[in-house]
């Protein structure tokens, strides 16, 4: 039997099909059953240890649990929209990825030096010792069991104890998980000479007067530039993230463009028949222009991005929900034409204004935290062109806008049809389109970002200097 057969047959078992279904319920019953059903199979295994060889058919216990628990799994997969199969063949995948089966050498564990001199190739077996000096507060790192040092002392170049003198860490990380650090083969001085344009000419680090890394000149970055061309060409990577401006012209001489770091930042480019992210180079010093937790965000968008290129995009199943819809028809023919950007913030913003007056929600819509405020994931573009057939979706100034009908002005009801809407929600809407209905897309974010909601998840992410991108926002637990 396999995962896919399973899963359609255990689904017409199902007792609750179509049962409370609003405010994501439906997950409540097979959630609650995975963990009790988990609770009981942890009881039996207590048996076992208590009473030893005297407990018998555990065997038997365990196996009618592990069912019950798989059948559950299953009822959540099929809920979600989600194939076990799927679900167990990139399990499969991450787990191999991540502990190689014995005999296999995946790609990713491969070193970049195979085939060069001993003395070109960076260590496989490789002891070091980071220690902190409490004179200066400087880091150290020596090569054992000599005690050969590896690098220059570091402190972290700011009054702030950052940790950054311990970065060194970071490229003794990617020899030891990916098989390569060019730091650290220039540190140990393991360059590959022998194909002098391999290392001598891509990886040159200019150096001033002094000795001091220096930015290179426009004479240094030609000589560079066919090489880095052919780089490019051969490793062939969807996206290419220039770190400071130095990079980003570079890569201008290779396929000319007219980005600049001020303005381009963390935005995606088509570039050389791939994707350019230009970045400011991470650092004490990129602070000045960038904040931490900017820099942060940056990286985060640089994943997504590489998410949405790799990975299939499931389509979205059902329609959206009619409480949802009811509000977004108010608010498209209160509006008239409206882009899919303001639709999200104002039924964000009816919904906060809802839950400050009554204490209680009032729709079953779910939002997210994006980048660029509340995302409704009941209001995403397939899923309202599922559920009103009467709703106008077309592209103005590059933007993607939404109009009831065919005409872009607002609509009176007597003139469509009246959406069903609560007399809580009239009012609700009312005052969002009152006090947010002309503002630009920029001051809508504003004005999301300063409400009560959004407010306690920045002081969560502040807390925990990580960006809780696609979380729900719970606007109950911040009032």
């Amino acid at each position: 039997m396999d995962f896919d057969y399973y899963q359609e047959n255990a689904t017409g078992t199902d007792q609750n099909v179509g049962k409370n279904v609003k405010n994501d319920e439906g997950l409540l019953i097979p959630l609650l059953g995975i963990a009790g059903e988990t609770g009981t199979l942890l009881a039996e295994f207590k048996k076992k240890i208590r009473d030893k060889d005297s407990y018998e058919g555990f065997q038997e216990r365990a196996e009618e649990e592990l069912g019950d628990i798989l059948w559950y799994l299953s009822n959540i997969a099929s809920r979600m929209g989600l194939s076990l199969s799927e679900i167990a063949s990139k399990n499969l995948q991450k787990t191999y990825e991540r502990w190689p089966m014995a005999g296999d050498t995946p790609e990713m564990f491969m070193y970049f030096d195979e085939g060069y001199p001993p003395k070109e190739q960076l260590p496989r077996l490789l002891k070091v010792h980071v220690y902190e000096s409490k004179e200066d507060k400087r880091a150290y790192m020596k090569i054992l069991p000599d005690g050969v040092p590896l690098g220059n002392p570091l402190t972290d170049n700011a009054y702030d104890d950052d940790g950054y003198r311990f970065h060194d860490v970071m490229h003794l990380a990617n020899l030891a998980v990916l098989g390569w650090s060019p730091v650290i083969r220039q540190l140990m001085d393991r360059k590959r000479k022998s194909k002098p344009k391999i290392d001598e000419v891509v990886l040159c680090n200019p150096k001033d007067k002094d000795g001091n890394n220096s930015t290179p000149t426009l004479a240094e970055a030609a000589n560079c530039h066919p090489f880095l061309r052919r780089q490019i060409e051969l490793v062939n990577p969807k996206i290419v993230v220039t770190l400071g401006n130095t990079a980003l012209r570079a890569t201008a001489t290779i396929e000319p463009h007219n980005y600049s770091l001020s303005q381009h930042v963390r935005t995606i480019h088509s570039w050389f028949g791939r994707s350019l992210i230009p970045l400011y180079h991470p650092g004490q010093r990129a602070m000045i222009h960038r904040s931490f937790a900017n820099q942060r965000s940056d990286y985060q968008f640089v994943a997504e991005q590489w998410r949405r290129l790799t990975q299939v995009r499931r389509a979205s199943s059902g329609a959206t929900r009619p409480d949802v819809m009811a509000v977004a028809r108010y608010l498209l023919a209160s509006q008239g034409a409206v882009t899919y950007f303001e639709l999200h913030k104002l039924a964000y913003l009816t919904e906060y204004l809802h839950v400050r007056k009554s204490g209680r929600r009032l729709t079953s819509a779910y939002f997210i935290r994006q980048k660029d405020g509340p995302y409704c994931t009941d209001l995403e573009i397939d899923r309202i062109r599922r559920a009103d057939g009467s709703i106008r979706i077309f592209k103005e100034g590059g933007k993607l806008c939404l109009t009831l009908g065919k005409d872009k002005m607002p609509q009176l009801f007597s003139e469509c049809e009246k959406p069903q809407i609560s007399e809580d929600a009239k009012v609700a809407a009312d005052e969002a389109i009152q006090r947010y209905g002309d503002k630009n897309d920029s001051e809508l974010k504003t004005a999301a970002y300063l409400t009560a909601p959004m407010r306690f998840m920045l002081r969560r992410e502040q807390s925990a200097k990580v960006n809780h991108y696609n979380a729900p926002i719970d606007f109950l637990a911040a009032r």
